[in-house]
């Protein structure tokens, strides 16, 4: 039972917030359609057996004006079928591809989540946004969202979190694998003309007890997160 709670943590945080409501990602002169991946690479840094399960990561989208919004995950739980849809070819890691309807806004994501060993749940306190602009009718790719994760042993010598950087890559290849995984899913988008979105976007790096900030979470509440120096903070979260 242990290993669903990363899973119950994300239904139970979803509900707190109003819900970005999307539809099929169907072609539409009444709406937009968003095509992007997520992913992590996982950079282990101490022995084989002494690493703490990750169990998944998710990164959460938001109408900029609205503040309304929704969660994608990738899952790799121990003992269950995972939902990556494909492999990280030279780090261990996994990524999925999503296609989702839309009405013409502004957007932007703005939060990762690691879930990691049984209990923890590690995510930015500093701020992130990866924005973006859709229009009416059009069809557009994003790239891959990427968490590159470096792990370094704790004071018991397992390998946590310690660092991570989200990259966005848009490379022709990237775009050929996710775009190939979204037709074969999505037949209403086999034909459809898709456009490389113009994203304007620096690889953004935390770190625990760095300038730009980690926050630790056990039970849904903050208790510890690293701005500077070390702190310790029990707001939800």
């Amino acid at each position: 039972m242990r290993i669903l709670y990363p899973l119950l943590f994300i239904i139970a945080i979803s509900g707190c917030a109003n819900t970005l409501k999307t539809t099929a990602p169907v072609p539409s002169p009444e709406q937009a359609v968003a095509i992007f991946s997520l992913s992590w690479a996982d950079q282990i840094g101490t022995p084989p057996g002494h690493q703490h399960t990750l169990n998944g990561i998710d990164f959460s989208l938001r109408d900029k004006h609205t503040g309304n919004s929704k969660t994608f995950s990738v899952y790799r739980i121990a003992g269950l079928s995972k939902t990556a849809d494909f492999s990280k070819m030279n780090t261990p890691g996994d990524g999925s591809v999503f296609a989702v309807g839309l009405p013409a806004g502004d957007y932007e994501f703005f939060r990762w989540r690691v879930y990691q060993g049984d209990y923890e749940i590690i995510a930015n306190y500093s701020p992130l946004s990866v924005p973006f602009t859709l229009k009416t009718g059009e069809v557009r790719y994003f790239g891959e969202l990427n968490l590159e994760i470096i792990r370094e042993p704790n004071d018991y010598g397992y390998g946590v979190f310690q660092k991570g950087t989200v990259n966005l890559d848009q490379s022709a290849s990237t775009k050929e694998r996710d775009l190939n995984l979204i037709k074969e899913r999505y037949p209403a988008l086999a034909n459809a003309t898709i456009e490389l979105a113009d994203i304007s976007y620096q690889p953004q790096s935390y770190e625990l007890y760095g300038d730009e900030g980690i926050a630790v979470l056990r039970d849904s509440r903050v208790i510890f997160h690293g701005v500077k120096s070390r702190n310790t903070n029990s707001r939800s979260f």
